[in-house]
C-alpha cells in the first residue's frame, strides 16, 4: 500500500518499522533536525512514524518558530522518489530504527538519525574496528608507523575506519585496502560528494571493499562544524581510537576526546618533542591515554597478543616504466625538481604520474611538501 499525507507521498510499506525509517528518512533530509531533535520528536510523539500525521500544534513545543517550515517539508516530501534518487546513486538509507544500523552508534548519547551508505551495510557489525587518525600534512615517521598498525590490526582480524582525509586517514584506509582488510570512511559530507577529490581513487577502493557512510543527505557540501560532527562517529564505530599525529587543534585529537566520552579506548604514538604534530597525541597521553611503545601494543587494547592471520599478501600492481623510474628516484624525500632529474623525465611526465602514484596511496608528501615513498615495489 501507499500511505499519502496530504500532498506528501511515501514508498510502499507494509509495517511500522518501514513507516519508521521513511520519518527516520525525512528527519534526516530537513535542515536543522540532528539527534537531540530526534529524541525529542520521540519521547513527545512516541514511535518516529507518528510525525506524518502530527498537528502543528503538536510539533510546536519540539520545532518552536520552525514549525511551519517543517510542515510545509513534510507534506511534500516524496520518500518514492527520493527512493529512487539514492538507489540510482547506488546510496542505502540505514535509519536509527533499522536492524542494519550498527550496534555500536546505539551505545552514544548522540546517534545519528540515519546513515547513507555506499558499499555493504553489513561490514561494521562483523568483526571489530580500530580508528587511526591524524594529520593532514603528516610527517613520514607517522605515515611509517600508520602503515605498520594497520598491518598488525588488519593481520589480527581487525577492521580499519577514519575520515578519508588526506594525509593519515588515507594511508590508513589505503594500507587496509592492500591488505585485503575491511575499512570504513566517515565523510562530512554527502556520501556522494568526493572530498577532497584526489582520493576519488581511493573512494571507489573502499565502496568496493567496505563502506563510505554519512549522517548528511547526498548532496550536501562540507560546512563548518560537520567535520566534527563526523569524528563522534569515527570514534563510536571503534573498539580502539589510535592518535597517530596532529597539533593541538588537531580533528584527531577531537576524535580522540570523543571516544574517551564514549567509554572507548584510546592510544597515541608518541612522537618528537620538536614537531608540532606530536602535540596532540602528547596532549592525549598526559590525559591518560594508553602509549604505544612499539607497533603491537595496540592489539593489547583488543584482548589480543599475536596475529590471527601470519600470511596477507598486499594486492599487486604493475607499476609502468615511467612510474617505476620515479619511485627509484625516491628515497627518504625528494622535491619534483630533483625527481624530474633523477628519473630523465618530462615534467609533465613526473607531474602525472606523481598524482596517479599519491591517489594509490604509493607515495605521499611529508610536513615539508616533500615526495616520499610509502610502499615498496612489487
Amino acid at each position: 500500500m501507499f500511505l499519502c499525507v496530504k500532498r506528501g507521498i511515501l514508498a510502499p510499506m507494509s509495517v511500522t518499522s518501514d513507516m519508521n525509517s521513511t520519518a527516520c528518512m525525512l528527519l534526516s533530509y530537513f535542515p536543522g533536525i540532528g539527534p537531540y531533535l530526534y529524541d525529542e520528536f520521540v519521547r513527545i510523539l512516541g514511535e518516529p512514524s507518528t510525525i506524518f500525521a502530527a498537528k502543528e500544534k503538536d510539533l510546536e513545543p519540539i520545532l518552536a518558530g520552525r514549525t511551519s517550515s517543517f510542515v510545509r517539508f513534510r507534506d511534500t516530501f516524496n520518500s518514492t522518489k527520493t527512493l529512487s534518487m539514492l538507489n540510482s546513486l547506488n546510496i542505502q538509507y540505514i535509519a536509527r530504527t533499522s536492524s542494519l544500523y550498527p550496534t555500536q552508534l546505539s551505545t552514544i548519547a548522540d546517534p545519528p538519525i540515519g546513515l547513507f551508505c555506499k558499499g555493504n551495510p553489513q561490514v561494521w557489525n562483523r568483526i571489530p574496528y580500530c580508528a587511526i587518525v591524524g594529520s593532514r600534512m603528516p610527517t613520514h615517521y607517522g605515515l611509517r608507523a600508520t602503515a605498520d598498525i594497520v598491518k598488525v590490526v588488519v593481520r589480527s582480524g581487525i577492521g580499519v575506519v577514519s575520515g578519508m582525509a588526506l594525509g593519515i586517514d588515507a594511508q590508513a584506509h589505503s594500507s587496509a585496502l592492500d591488505l585485503k582488510g575491511k575499512t570504513i570512511a566517515v565523510l562530512g559530507c554527502g556520501v556522494d560528494i568526493i572530498y577532497p577529490q584526489q582520493n576519488k581513487y581511493l573512494y571507489d577502493k573502499i565502496v568496493e571493499n567496505g563502506a563510505v557512510i554519512s549522517e548528511f543527505p547526498p548532496g550536501m557540501f562540507a560546512k563548518k562544524g560537520m567535520f566534527i560532527a563526523r569524528n563522534r562517529i569515527i570514534a563510536a564505530l571503534s573498539t580502539v581510537v589510535v592518535c597517530v599525529e596532529g597539533n593541538e587543534h588537531s580533528g584527531a585529537l577531537i576524535t580522540a576526546r570523543y571516544a574517551a566520552e564514549q567509554g572507548r579506548d584510546v592510544a597515541a604514538l608518541p612522537g618528537s618533542i620538536y614537531s608540532n604534530l606530536s602535540q596532540a597525541p602528547h596532549i592525549l597521553l598526559r590525559e591518560g591515554a594508553f602509549p604505544l611503545s612499539k607497533i603491537d601494543d595496540v592489539l593489547e587494547l583488543f584482548g589480543k597478543t599475536k596475529y590471527l592471520c601470519e600470511k596477507a599478501e598486499p594486492t599487486e600492481r604493475q607499476y609502468t616504466e615511467y612510474e617505476r623510474q620515479i619511485l627509484s628516484s625516491l628515497e627518504e624525500g625528494n622535491t619534483i625538481d630533483y625527481i624530474v632529474r633523477a628519473s630523465g623525465l618530462s615534467l609533465a611526465k613526473v607531474s602525472t604520474n606523481l598524482s596517479a602514484l599519491e591517489l594509490e596511496g604509493v607515495i605521499s608528501r611529508d610536513e615539508m611538501g616533500q615526495w616520499i615513498r610509502i610502499r615498496n615495489l612489487s
